[in-house]
């Protein structure tokens, strides 16, 4: 899979293909050690309650409404909802420099630093964590607590009863999400919202189709007539083939971002990329740019 904002590339991106997303097809060559490396509940929400899907005229609304926001800095609270699902403690990732570790011990630890990173460019920010199960469960009320949140991670584990083919109906994480998060409301759009909320899906199936039910849609829709909703997704998935479903999963969450706000990020088994993405997460939403247009590169400091 090679990732559209990770700089110019001559690959043909197909018309049909959302140009701000990256492509589902991850190529993944090794350096020779054995390390793999890339190829390169409220009241504002219940205005659209009887809504199937944002319409084009409510999204192109939603849309200028967050055009008049303030691009501050300000606390954010972020769900952090990792799949607990079996396959993400089967696919192996490799590193050089340490033994093979599974989908979940990597996913675990790039949220340890997310979290840390982001409590220290604002100690405001809250999290919490959900389990991404047959039935979503929150591990935690927001909190700003660091330790707390680690601890709250660490504490899950992929459960071997899930199953991880067939399908998965989004309404039931859209439900969770409804009736334990509250949306701010802000009178005057102008001015900086007391906080926004972020929803960070890390999704590790690759054989399970995520389901935008006519429930799903009704709630997203709801979630999403608030312009301080955010939605982002790290897709971690087996090699694209054939024999799973992986290009079909990412292109569903693609689509679920109509307004291209999110940032809709996908890896196979590659480390380096796995942790480039998690920092890119990092960003404020208010703050960033659209996915299609970032573009993230090292460069050494000189001191």
């Amino acid at each position: 899979m090679e990732d559209k904002q990770s700089g110019p590339t001559n690959a043909e991106v197909p018309k049909d293909q959302l140009e701000s997303k990256d492509s589902c097809g991850d190529e993944v060559q090794s350096d020779g050690d054995g390390e793999e490396k890339p190829a390169e509940g409220n009241g504002f929400v219940t205005q659209l309650a009887d809504s199937q899907s944002l319409s084009s005229e409510d999204s192109s609304k939603n849309d200028g409404l967050r055009s008049k926001i303030p691009r501050v800095n300000c606390p954010e609270h972020i769900i952090l909802c990792l799949d607990v699902s079996s396959e993400m403690k089967s696919t192996s990732f490799q590193n050089k420099s340490v033994s093979d570790r599974t989908a979940f011990q990597l996913v675990q630890r790039a949220g340890e630093i997310f979290v840390k990173t982001k409590s220290k460019l604002n100690a405001q920010h809250k999290f919490c964590v959900v389990g991404l199960d047959d039935i979503p469960t929150f591990q935690n009320d927001f909190t700003s607590d660091v330790v707390n949140i680690c601890s709250m991670l660490n504490l899950l584990h992929p459960v071997d009863e899930l199953s991880t083919d067939g399908e998965y109906d989004m309404a039931k994480l859209f439900e969770a999400i409804q009736q334990n998060v509250t949306l701010p409301h802000v009178e005057d759009i102008s001015l900086p919202p007391p906080y926004v909320v972020r929803l960070i899906i890390v999704y590790g199936r690759s054989y399970c189709i995520p389901v935008m039910s006519t429930r799903a849609k009704e709630i997203f829709s709801q979630l999403s007539a608030c312009p301080y909703f955010f939605l982002d997704v790290l897709y971690v998935h087996e090699l694209p083939s054939e024999m799973n479903l992986c290009k079909e999963i990412y292109d569903i969450f693609c689509d679920m971002d109509e307004e291209e706000d999110g940032f809709m990020l996908e890896v196979s088994r590659s480390t380096t990329r796995l942790f480039d993405h998690m920092a890119a997460l990092v960003a404020h939403p208010l703050q960033r740019p659209k996915q299609r247009d970032t573009s993230y590169t090292l460069t050494l400091r000189e001191d």
